[in-house]
């Protein structure tokens, strides 16, 4: 245990897709690795 307290989990990235939408997922890396 350290000093900070652990995220939940839906606050550690809100822009991403989420994991279980794998469409979402494959179009948001496409648009990432164009950037």
């Amino acid at each position: 245990k350290g000093p900070y307290q652990p995220l939940p989990s839906e606050d550690l990235a809100s822009w991403a897709p989420q994991t279980s939408d794998v469409e979402g997922i494959k179009a948001f890396m496409k648009r990432m690795l164009e950037l």
